[in-house]
């Protein structure tokens, strides 16, 4: 499966597929941090605060964030599937 996918699922876990998290640039162990503003939900790798959102290794091929306060904002206006597009300074913005 060659489709890049972010996926926020109803309990508490978002996705990434190994497709997006290379094609992101992250790896297990990094550090995503989140803004949510009125303009959208974005993301970035920023290994170097001290509140970031840890990436872990799913069980299948891809990465997972387990981070109730970042589901809780993302479900608001997301579930399932969803897009993530280029932004800029280095960050993604997550789309429908």
């Amino acid at each position: 499966m060659n489709k890049e996918i972010f996926s926020i699922k109803p309990y508490t876990s978002i996705y990434f597929n190994a497709f997006l998290a290379k094609k992101i640039g992250f790896e297990y162990g990094d550090e995503l941090e989140f803004n949510f503003t009125k303009e959208g939900c974005f993301f970035r790798i920023n290994n170097n605060q001290l509140k970031g959102v840890k990436v872990h290794q799913a069980s299948t091929s891809g990465f997972t964030i387990e981070n109730r306060n970042v589901h809780k904002e993302l479900s608001k206006k997301f579930m399932y599937d969803v897009n993530v597009v280029e932004h800029e300074d280095g960050w993604f913005k997550i789309t429908e």
